[in-house]
């Protein structure tokens, strides 16, 4: 075997260990997960199809994703029991094989030693790592978008239509998992508009390429025409509602102070960098941006530099418009681009900078709290437990009843119902807390101390009868009878 053979396979070996060490305990289960594991759950239990995927409505905002995320985990969860664990599994694995795709990706378009170092970095970086521990239709992005990347590369180098078709296919993918990742669109549109093709050849490729993105995103037109335009709706109410459900708010100080204020997340949280050096790294990074499209227009020739600055000055701009709606995780596409744009020209300028890097490795490397303790988001196992220790008295009582958690900010106990529901006990659905004798209740304070709450869950059963029903942890289990 080829040194580089087995440089490789250590860094994905290192990769895969801090991706799956502990993994129950630190992926992510909160109400999030807990309705895409039930709707998944049901999809599959009633074999009935939907065309509906993840959807949040918080604090007067609605958002809605697509729903290949919930075909993509469905047979993850199938294999696993409907234990949640599979799906981040099967995310993490997914994760990587990133690493690989990112190694194939710079190697491609640069040379063996930045193929190695670029994907070291991406195989350790603290950010990364935690965005693939579980099943959120985020977290998938990283492995389709470097597919497109790949794409993209072999349109480059031979300009067949079946490359265009299947980077409108992998984007479209990407839409249906997060919006943000519309941007990466100018990177094909880069490499087409380059090639300087015959009008006849151009317009094929953008028509090959738009039917390949409509194709996967039929599930949203679909939807929206036997459903009274439920996401043409959200989407006006997003750019001209003029609310609190507008995102559409552009102005000219958001483009001067949002790129600076996102890259500073980005870094700090991706790569764990201290806030000042964050926004260094983030001035750096901006300066580098635009260098590599001076570099472009002078010589006018692509490489994958070009393609990384040019789709990250794009997405800038994007969440320019909306300064009241990002996260560091909406950029997760094109995380392996802000490490290329940092390593491969300090590489090609001096060896002495892979001493640099070194640094920067083992100070990723460190900062991976593999045995940190389990937050209140994470920690599945006990959510599990606490869960069946209703379920079990459930199937004793054989009534109707419901569920509140004050575990965290979500009372109707969302990611609770899964585990009750896989364990055959279906508690009342939300609208039905008045008209239960029975409330099951999660929490880490006292008895005394949660009926103090002032959630409307438990209004109807402040006065009940009180059955202590058992522990785990820090977590308590009550039933309240009315």
């Amino acid at each position: 075997m080829k040194l580089r053979h087995s440089i490789l396979f250590l860094i994905l070996l290192l990769g895969a260990f801090f991706r799956l060490y502990r993994i129950d305990v630190k992926m992510r289960f909160i109400w999030d997960e807990g309705r895409d594991m039930l709707a998944i759950r049901r999809m599959i239990v009633n074999r009935h199809p939907t065309l509906f995927g993840p959807y949040n409505e918080i604090n007067g905002r609605a958002d809605f994703f697509g729903v290949f995320h919930y075909y993509l985990i469905s047979p993850a969860l199938v294999l696993a029991n409907y234990d949640p664990l599979g799906p981040s599994v099967f995310t993490a694995l997914l994760g990587i094989v990133s690493i690989m795709l990112s190694y194939l990706l710079v190697k491609k378009w640069s040379n063996e030693k930045t193929a190695l170092v670029v994907s070291a970095l991406y195989a350790v970086s603290p950010g990364v790592i935690k965005y693939v521990q579980w099943a959120w239709n985020p977290n998938t992005i990283p492995l389709f978008a470097l597919l497109f990347f790949l794409a993209i590369s072999q349109l480059k180098r031979t300009l067949l239509l079946r490359f265009s078709a299947i980077s409108g296919l992998l984007l479209g993918i990407l839409l249906q998992l997060h919006y943000f990742t519309i941007v990466l669109g100018i990177a094909w549109f880069t490499v087409l508009i380059s090639s300087r093709r015959r009008w006849r050849t151009f317009l094929t490729h953008v028509l090959i390429f738009l039917a390949s993105f409509i194709l996967p995103n039929l599930s949203f037109v679909l939807f929206d025409i036997t459903h009274e335009h439920f996401f043409l709706h959200i989407l006006q109410k997003s750019f001209i509602n003029g609310g609190r459900q507008q995102l559409f708010q552009p102005s000219i100080s958001s483009f001067f102070t949002v790129p600076l204020q996102y890259l500073t997340s980005v870094f700090q949280e991706v790569f764990k960098a201290p806030q000042f050096i964050a926004v260094c790294l983030s001035v750096i990074f901006i300066l580098i941006l635009f260098r590599t499209l001076v570099v472009f227009y002078r010589k006018k020739e692509i490489t994958l530099q070009t393609l990384f600055a040019i789709s990250w000055i794009v997405f800038i701009l994007q969440i320019s418009f909306f300064p009241a709606s990002f996260d560091a995780y909406h950029s997760s596409s094109l995380w392996i681009g802000m490490i290329y744009l940092f390593v491969e020209p300090l590489l090609k300028r001096n060896p002495l900078f892979m001493l640099a890097v070194g640094v920067v490795f083992l100070f990723l490397l460190s900062n991976n709290d593999i045995n940190r303790k389990p937050t209140w988001s994470e920690n599945m196992p006990l959510v599990r437990t606490v869960s069946f220790i209703a379920a079990e008295d459930s199937k004793v009582l054989r009534e109707p009843f419901n569920v509140a958690s004050f575990t965290d900010s979500d009372t109707r106990a969302t990611r609770y119902r899964y585990f009750l529901d896989v364990a055959g006990v279906v508690p009342m659905d939300i609208f039905n807390y008045q008209n239960v004798k029975h409330l099951y209740i999660f929490t880490p304070h006292t008895f005394e101390e949660t009926v103090q709450n002032p959630a409307w869950e438990l209004d109807a059963f402040r006065s009940g009868k009180t059955t202590f029903l058992g522990k785990s942890d820090d977590v308590s289990v009550y039933r309240i009878d009315r």
